[in-house]
């Protein structure tokens, strides 16, 4: 398959990808629902890719503007992603369970 191939059957997901996702994030946004605007994040991240595929592959003069903003969604989705991870890693740590304390407590009153 040739870079003119390549482009033309890539070129229409980038257009329409990204105004579905973005519904798709604001539906997530508007039902509290994390695993919707997680998973519209991971396809924003999809979309980007295949929109540096098709800059590289086709016009590049046309493009030039939708490559640039696909990086910066690309970037920006990939640190929301890294940020929710260190998030709920925090919250995790921060748990407390009665009978883990209880032992926890029990321990430290037996080496005094």
């Amino acid at each position: 398959m040739s870079a003119v191939h390549l482009h033309l059957v890539l070129n229409h997901f980038p257009i329409v990808g990204f105004l579905i996702i973005f519904f798709m994030f604001l539906y997530g946004i508007y039902c509290k629902n994390e695993e919707i605007k997680f998973i519209s994040l991971w396809f924003l991240i999809f979309l980007s890719i295949i929109t540096i595929i098709v800059y590289f592959s086709g016009h590049e003069e046309l493009g030039k503007w939708t490559f640039i903003l696909s990086i910066v969604l690309l970037l920006s989705s990939i640190t929301s992603i890294i940020i929710k991870k260190f998030i709920t890693g925090f919250y995790g740590g921060q748990i407390r369970h009665d009978e883990v304390r209880k032992s926890l407590k029990k321990e430290v009153e037996h080496e005094h």
